[in-house]
């Protein structure tokens, strides 16, 4: 990865770099092309690549915030490398500055939250999301948009995961339950999910919502997956019923649906197997250790999901 950065280092004349995150497979660095401020990502993973590059192409036309695609390419080191050169949003992320407001503030920023996401659920209709072959990086085999199938994917990511569970903990009946919510979900109208969105991928300069980032693993999908996402990672649940609500009425305001709770319960479900499974696969015993709290979260929402979809 080292090798690669340095050719696009060099190719745009890229000043005062600086990491600022990193994971198994990327890297993620702020930096300058002349006075511009801008975003290079460095991702082995070359589905990944390809879905924040699609993501941001077909986005840039629409009436959401996000940033702006200048340059990106692939390299044949050792193995395939894909980069990706954005422009630098303004502003903190949610997760550096939502702890310090006050109850308005948060209110406030909650419901731009639920109405920004809104507005990417609903960017794009059928025929642009098949155009866009976003769906190809979905799962693999995936051929024809008419074959494709949001739910067949989790399908195939839980039996995945039941692999990597401690299954000592978990009632081996919710298995059973999820895989049954899965099959009552029929036709799903697939829309632009982006799932990851949270408070660390959403950028806010003096309370306003300037822009959302990290669109990897964006593929189409049922909107209520995303609605799912935020309230496990960054609202507590059992105890944010106020402000998890003003989340769904900002939602609402700009998709004009109503919440359906089957669904929303089975997610809720799902991103608990997820959590779970996440902190199971870990090689590193202190990343375990670590995240022990994230573990029973996953398991508290995994089992009230559950009891809902009885």
């Amino acid at each position: 990865m080292n090798t690669c950065l340095k050719l696009i280092e060099e190719k745009y004349k890229i000043t005062a770099l600086k990491e600022l995150a990193q994971k198994k497979d990327s890297k993620v660095y702020k930096g300058q092309i002349g006075s511009q401020k801008i975003i290079l990502k460095i991702q082995k993973n070359i589905t990944n690549y390809n879905r924040e590059k699609i993501s941001l192409e077909i986005l840039k036309e629409k009436d959401v915030n996000v940033p702006q695609l200048l340059y990106y390419g692939i390299i044949e080191d050792n193995e395939p490398t894909g980069y990706l050169i954005e422009n630098f949003l303004d502003g903190e992320t949610m997760l550096d500055v939502y702890k310090y407001k006050d109850i308005h503030q948060k209110e406030k920023m909650i419901f731009q939250v639920g109405k920004h996401l809104g507005l990417l659920n609903t960017s794009f209709d059928r025929n642009e999301l098949e155009k866009s072959e976003l769906w190809k990086y979905a799962y693999d085999n995936c051929t024809s948009y008419s074959q494709y199938s949001f739910i067949h994917f989790y399908e195939l990511e839980m039996h995945k995961w039941i692999e990597r569970v401690n299954t000592v903990k978990i009632d081996r009946s919710s298995f059973d339950i999820i895989f049954h919510a899965i099959s009552q979900v029929k036709e799903v109208e697939n829309s632009f999910i982006h799932r990851d969105y949270g408070f660390r991928n959403i950028m806010v300069e003096n309370d306003e919502i300037k822009g959302v980032i990290d669109f990897e693993y964006a593929i189409p999908g049922d909107m209520y997956f995303d609605l799912s996402k935020i309230i496990f990672n960054d609202l507590d649940f059992f105890c944010d019923n106020h402000l998890r609500n003003i989340f769904f009425e900002g939602w609402s305001y700009s998709t004009g649906k109503k919440i359906d709770w089957t669904r929303l319960w089975l997610y809720l479900a799902i991103q608990g197997m997820g959590a779970i499974q996440w902190v199971n696969r870990q090689d590193n015993p202190i990343i375990i250790k670590a995240n022990q709290t994230y573990k029973r979260k996953g398991l508290d929402i995994l089992q009230y999901a559950c009891k809902k979809l009885k």
